[in-house]
This record gives C-alpha cells, sequence and structure tokens, in this order.
C-alpha cells in the first residue's frame, strides 16, 4: 500500500482490474489508518504526502533511494501499488528484484497455513542471502 492509487484513479477507467478488485476500490481506504498514519487531515492532502504514499515520490528522489527489493502477495488494486513502485525504481535505476506471488490475499504470506507462506519465506530467504 505505497501508492494514492486508490484515492485519487477513477477504477472504472482502470485496466486490468477484475470484480473483486474494482468492488474493493469503490470501498475506499480505511480513514482511521491513514488517519492514524498521517498528521494529514484531508484526504486531499494526504493524496499528496510522500510519505504516506511513496510512490508519489518522483524520479529526483526515487533514484537517491537504495537498491529496491519488492515482493506482493495482494490479490487486488493493492497489488498495482507494488507494480507502479516497481515501474518508478525500474525507471530510476534502483530496482533489483520484484516477485509477484497469485492466489492470495492482504498479508496471506503470514498465514502459515497457506502453501504460499512457506514459498513466500523461503524467497525472502534467498533474496536476503543474495543481495545481502
Amino acid at each position: 500500500m505505497v501508492s494514492n492509487y486508490a484515492l485519487g484513479k477513477n477504477p472504472e477507467k482502470t485496466p486490468g482490474l477484475n470484480r473483486d478488485e474494482l468492488s474493493a476500490v469503490k470501498r475506499g481506504p480505511s480513514m482511521m489508518l491513514l488517519n492514524w498514519l498521517s498528521d494529514k487531515k484531508t484526504i486531499a492532502e494526504m493524496m499528496k504526502d510522500k510519505y504516506l504514499f511513496p510512490n508519489i515520490m518522483g524520479d529526483a528522489l526515487a533514484a537517491r533511494v537504495p537498491p529496491v527489493v519488492l515482493t506482493t502477495t495482494e490479490f487486488d488494486f493493492v497489488r498495482n501499488h507494488a507494480r507502479e513502485a516497481r515501474d518508478l525504481y525500474k525507471r530510476n535505476g534502483t530496482f533489483l528484484h520484484y516477485i509477484e506471488y497469485g492466489g492470495g490475499y492482504h498479508v496471506s504470506h503470514n498465514n502459515f497455513e497457506m502453501a504460499q507462506s512457506d514459498v513466500w519465506f523461503e524467497d525472502f530467504a534467498k533474496l536476503t542471502e543474495y543481495y545481502l
């Protein structure tokens, strides 16, 4: 959840969203969570907050971040946040690796009853060993 994507885009005009993704976008963000994370008072102010939504930091700042590895287990519009981040870092030369896991849900890699969880943690260990 690194983008203001769900706050500012018209979901009906977003290519590639399935019915469940579109439904999740239409429900909107959790204002309680956003208010807890940000000192901004309105959605308009929050939408411009690059600390709340790092994907809007711009190319100049993105080019200065450390090398980035991204993984996502999202199934809905939040998956697009990860793709947007991937593209931002690729464009600015700070991208290392991206993995998108299918068949899950929000933070499903922490549900240890799902096979996806083992795969995610194994991959995380491999990425850590390789890049660090």
